[in-house]
């Protein structure tokens, strides 16, 4: 569209069939008082204010038959449905009304959060193992599943739990249909903790067993972030240090999942690429975190004590002398080197090669592996002691524990 004066409106930025409606309403408006308008400046504001109600109350017009036209063809998505998918099942849709014919469950449950705090819950729905056999499934069958949330929390539920407990995928709490922000269902395991209890769930993904994979290079996460690149984080009111969750696993394609567990016994798996879209803060409190401005919230795991990709694996020596029961090996105190080892899985070998952050290595026989404990030095660096053992094999700075290679 030309201008043919100076003053004339040529578009409407994101202009529509109704916008260009109006800007030829409006410069239709300017066009009568150039002709009409002349004499008094009164005059001519009275006749473009008059024009463009008339013009205005077209648009409004043709704006709501848009609108109208609009959901027509764009129809509101009906979210009152979950979606189960699966590598051998697709994606099969299933709707809560479907849900309601099953045989109902009610049941007077406690949800228990991170901090111990209990909200009791009763709640009815149907038996996800009822839902998933309409898709010729079984619950204790499964290796895993993982809840997805609309807001984008998720969850993978392991074997374990699947095997020992009910799942209740509920439409109904405390009497009352869910509001908005938890519907189309929740998902709730008693007994369980409440970061399973997954609100607002629109997708369960079966996945298939996992089978654990040995540890064959164990860094030690004290050591090992010394020689990252370190972020500022603000982690509620502070401002911590975090290294991005990309770089520890940066060399590792092998292996979809990376796994974690907490010092207060929590164990949960995350998607890589979703680690790798975060942080691990290392400074702080509840350190080490991983954390995720883009994640909500209940996704975030704290104190770690220990994380693994595929063969590669971290552990936090700060933390394990909180979690594991301290020993001595001639007046040296620190965790049992064994125990460290049994926890993450590392694989069995005949030798294992400590290496510190300066280079400098020990080879160290399997058999003599009970001899040594783990600790932090003044410094604060790893640092690990072999009783009996020459003193070349007690090394300072200690940043990777690894299965010799023959």
């Amino acid at each position: 569209m030309a201008a043919q004066q100076p003053e004339d409106i040529v578009a409407v930025t994101g202009a529509t069939a109704t916008s260009v409606a109006v800007v030829s309403g409006v410069n239709a408006a300017l066009a009568f008082c150039r002709v009409y308008g002349r004499g008094s400046k009164v005059k001519r504001k009275i006749l473009f204010a008059a024009v463009m109600m008339i013009v205005l109350l077209l648009a409004g017009c043709a704006g709501s038959q848009g609108e109208q036209m609009q959901e027509e063809q764009q129809p509101v998505a009906d979210t009152n449905a979950i979606t189960l998918a699966g590598e051998d099942l697709g994606e099969v849709t299933v709707l809560v009304s479907d849900m309601k014919k099953m045989t109902a469950v009610t049941r007077d449950v406690v949800a228990v959060d991170s901090s111990g705090d209990e909200n009791p819950f009763a709640v009815k729905g149907a038996l996800l193992d009822d839902v998933l056999a309409t898709v010729g499934k079984k619950q204790r069958e499964l290796g895993a599943l993982r809840f997805v949330a609309g807001d984008g929390y998720m969850i993978e539920v392991p074997h374990e739990i699947l095997a020992a407990r009910d799942v209740i995928l509920a439409y109904e709490i405390n009497g009352e249909p869910l509001q908005e922000r938890t519907r189309p269902v929740r998902a709730v395991i008693p007994e369980e903790r409440a970061m399973y209890w997954v609100r607002n769930l629109i997708r369960i993904e079966l996945l298939a067993a996992r089978k654990a994979v040995p540890i064959e290079k164990l860094f030690l996460l004290d050591s090992a972030v010394a020689t990252m690149q370190l972020h500022d984080y603000t982690y509620y009111e502070a401002v911590d240090k975090a290294v991005s969750a990309g770089d520890l696993f940066a060399g590792v394609t092998e292996g979809d999942t990376v796994c974690m567990k907490s010092s207060d016994g929590l164990e949960k798996n995350e998607k890589s690429e979703v680690f790798a879209s975060g942080y691990l803060k290392v400074t702080g409190e509840e350190v080490p975190a991983f954390v995720s401005p883009d994640l909500p919230k209940g996704m975030y795991v704290k104190d770690i004590l220990w994380l693994s990709k595929a063969q590669t694996g971290y552990f936090s020596v700060a933390g394990g002398l909180e979690y594991f029961t301290p020993v001595q090996q001639d007046g040296q105190e620190g965790i049992a080197l064994s125990e460290i080892l049994a926890e993450v899985g590392m694989a069995d070998s005949p030798a294992y090669l400590f290496t510190a952050s300066d280079g400098y290595s020990a080879e160290i026989a399997q058999a003599d592996i009970e001899k040594g404990v783990l600790y932090l030095n003044e410094s604060g660096e790893p640092a690990v002691y072999f009783a009996g053992l020459p003193k070349n094999t007690n090394v300072k700075g200690l940043l990777s524990i690894e299965v010799k290679q023959e």
